[in-house]
């Protein structure tokens, strides 16, 4: 929407006469209206196509709705309509399903675990410290030479700082969430910050022959380093996190453990010896996937993965597996799960 603004003021509406005398803010304005009577209407669409164009209801009828009865009043027939407004059928129920079980969801909180500690509701630094330690470092790097040149292109581009504000008014929204579980929930932050690392080689065109080879020779290493992530892509992290066999001691949960290894652990039981291997891995293991394992009487080795580990969610015995360190680990099945040659005590 801003850029469609910009771009609105930049690139040829002619304004009335009255308009283009008039003051730069008014100017603005008038051009962020014009974009939002074309990008919310197209945006809208776009994502109810999404969901084929379903409609539905989004609350059940015939029941009462305590959120209507306390906001609108009797008078006027206004409650009556807002019933029948809210029992209509709506594009995208599912949509306005997830859009509310989100809020649900952030309203109870979510177990996490971050540098050592566990919480219910978050902490402010997690997002801003995850990306900076899952990014290939070179990305870091384009991206500040990027935000360096924040304002000097004088066209409609990244470059831009209207185009600033789309992933920052995003990384707030994760930032002030009280679920921090993941990366995966600032993704979309990421392209963004892509367009800021783009705009630092387009600009090196410009620049001396030695700007212009730093700029190019960080863009390799970004390849480079994903490459070298293969197969362990979500467990990734740069040297700044440890890398993927030491990105456990910061983070937990989807950034390093989500069941990615257990076609690992099948390998490495298939190669000590098949029903030795109990464990924890605090995800469902479904039937003929992964390992076989079996209870802690029957085994002499114990598969123990990182978030089990961590006891983010074991709210009986957060510290279960505190005596478990990894660099005591027999072995390792990828870079989330450790195989100890001890089991747990009771």
């Amino acid at each position: 929407l801003l850029l469609a603004g910009r771009l609105v003021l930049d690139r040829g509406f002619a304004f009335p006469a009255r308009l283009r005398a008039a003051g730069r803010l008014r100017r603005v304005t008038v051009g962020l209206a014009l974009a939002a009577s074309i990008v919310a209407p197209s945006a809208g669409l776009l994502s109810w196509a999404g969901y084929l164009f379903s409609t539905g209801r989004i609350v059940e009828a015939g029941v009462p709705h305590r959120t209507i009865d306390r906001l609108v009043p009797e008078a006027l027939g206004l409650r009556s309509a807002a019933y029948s407004l809210a029992e209509a059928p709506w594009p995208a129920p599912a949509y306005v399903g997830c859009v509310q079980n989100l809020i649900g969801h952030s309203a109870a909180g979510h177990h996490a675990w971050f540098l050592g500690r566990t919480s219910l509701f978050g902490w402010r630094s997690y997002f801003p410290v995850t990306l900076a330690v899952k990014e290939p470092l070179a990305a870091l790097a384009l991206l500040a030479a990027g935000l360096l040149a924040l304002g000097g292109a004088r066209e409609l581009g990244p470059g831009r700082p209207e185009a600033m504000l789309p992933p920052a008014l995003a990384l707030a929204a994760a930032i002030a969430s009280p679920i921090a579980i993941g990366v995966r929930h600032v993704l979309h932050v990421v392209p963004f910050l892509a367009l800021f690392a783009g705009a630092a080689l387009a600009g090196s065109r410009g620049e001396s022959k030695l700007r212009r080879s730093a700029a190019w020779l960080a863009a390799t290493l970004v390849v480079l380093a994903t490459a070298l992530d293969y197969p362990f892509f979500l467990a990734s992290f740069n040297v700044l996190g440890g890398g993927p066999r030491g990105g456990h001691r910061i983070l937990s949960d989807s950034n390093v453990d989500w069941g990615q290894d257990l076609d690992h652990l099948a390998d490495t039981q298939r190669h000590l010896g098949a029903g030795r291997l109990s464990g924890d891995l605090f995800y469902f293991v479904p039937e003929g996937v992964g390992p076989k394992l079996v209870r802690p009487e029957g085994a002499n080795l114990f598969a123990l993965g990182v978030t089990a580990r961590h006891g983010q969610y074991d709210r009986a015995r957060p510290d279960r597996y505190a005596g478990y360190d990894p660099e005591d680990a027999l072995l390792r099945a990828g870079h989330s799960i450790e195989i100890y040659d001890r089991l747990p005590e009771e």
